[in-house]
């Protein structure tokens, strides 16, 4: 996959094809976003997960990686994408303490065929989620607490699971 890390800032990552990354016994990422890493613009890649690869661990098409300790990724762009086929999920914030995720638009991506979510995005704040197309998922757009974050236009259908689910919502 492609990984933007700690001090990487105001990165292009567009037009790339990332297909069957891992292997049976670990888990993989399209593309991995963390430590300090800010202002990215991630667009028009195709992301594939090829069946057998990354099931055994976690398996997401973008992975936004956030500890807290060497700080957070923010002021990021994910638009245009095509996510297919990941374990865990399409686009995953994976906020294990810390700071929300701040100023993220997630905007007309194509996310299907991904076992758990298409977007498991749990602790999002002044962000903007819209135009997106997501089917064939075991779930929708799953955001636990959303700080001042706008969720409109998606397209969501045939999934096993709910389409949007917030456990908290602040002045949205």
């Amino acid at each position: 996959g492609i990984c933007l890390y700690d001090l990487a800032t105001y990165c292009t990552v567009t037009g790339n094809v990332v297909r069957g990354v891992g292997t049976a016994a670990t888990g993989a990422h399209g593309i991995y976003i963390g430590g300090r890493s800010t202002h990215h613009i991630i667009q028009g890649n195709h992301l594939f997960q090829v069946a057998g690869y990354g099931q055994a661990g976690d398996s997401c098409g973008i992975m936004i990686y956030r500890d807290g300790a060497t700080g957070d990724p923010s002021d990021l762009t994910i638009i245009g994408n095509e996510l297919v086929n990941w374990k865990t999920a399409g686009i995953r914030d994976n906020h294990t303490q810390g700071n929300p995720l701040r100023r993220v638009i997630i905007n007309g991506n194509s996310i299907h065929d991904c076992t758990a979510y298409s977007m498991l995005v749990p602790f999002l704040q002044e962000s903007i989620i819209t135009g997106n197309l997501i089917f064939g998922n075991g779930g929708g757009i799953n955001g636990d607490t959303l700080l001042h974050t706008v969720i409109t236009g998606n397209h969501i259908y045939d999934n096993t699971g709910w389409g949007i689910i917030a456990d908290y919502i602040a002045n949205a």
